[in-house]
């Protein structure tokens, strides 16, 4: 079985489970693994170990999406953020088809209709599906929408904000996850809380762990 990874084709050695390496053998007599995680039934992302190439291979891991993109996020509402060799950064379906234009800096995954990015001359901000912007988020970076609420980080300090763009719980703590069934876990100097969506505290928490996000 060949795959074609940028130009040199590549023969498929042995096949693991999702998120675990993948053998390849090349025309060049060399071998390296590749990552593979299944992201529709009949859709594999895959990735060089080192993340420098991405692309995409159907179930019979014949490539669809050539494996010659910079980075390529997993898909999220029916849309791949990916970027190419010269940085730029767009959206893709996963047959490759250019969903919106390659004219970001950096573009995050799309949740609740919206995705946080870059814009070529550097603004922040959230847009729609359509690539039209819905608001301004001067911040460091943010987080993923969950339960209406997206984490966003500034100087350090973690905060919430609301589909409007509002800051609706103060970037005041050193950690902070996503919400799920209306709670969410803050660190707020050395204690850890449970806060609401309005950002009230409800109780004390344990020591933090890394989040599962799905």
């Amino acid at each position: 079985m060949c795959l074609f990874l940028g130009i040199a084709p590549i023969r498929l050695v042995a096949q693991v489970p999702p998120q675990e390496h993948v053998v390849f053998d090349s025309a060049r007599s060399t071998t390296e693994d590749v990552y593979i995680v299944r992201i529709t039934p009949d859709r594999y992302w895959l990735a060089s170990t080192d993340y420098e190439r991405c692309g995409i291979a159907d179930a019979q891991f014949k490539i669809v999406v050539p494996v010659t993109y910079r980075g390529i996020q997993l898909l999220h509402e029916g849309l791949l953020a990916a970027c190419i060799v010269d940085g730029k950064c767009g959206y893709i379906d996963v047959n490759g088809k250019e969903l919106l234009p390659f004219i970001y800096k950096n573009a995050g995954s799309f949740s609740d209709g919206m995705a946080f990015v870059t814009d070529s001359t550097g603004q922040k901000i959230f847009i729609d599906h359509n690539g039209k912007k819905k608001f301004d988020a001067p911040y460091d970076n943010c987080d993923e929408f969950s339960e209406g609420r997206a984490i966003v980080f500034k100087g350090g300090g973690r905060g919430y904000i609301d589909h409007r763009g509002k800051l609706v719980v103060p970037i005041r703590y050193k950690e902070a996850e996503r919400f799920k069934n209306n709670r969410a876990r803050v660190r707020l100097g050395d204690d850890y809380f449970i806060i609401n969506r309005r950002g009230k505290i409800k109780a004390k928490a344990g020591h933090w762990t890394s989040p599962p996000y799905d």
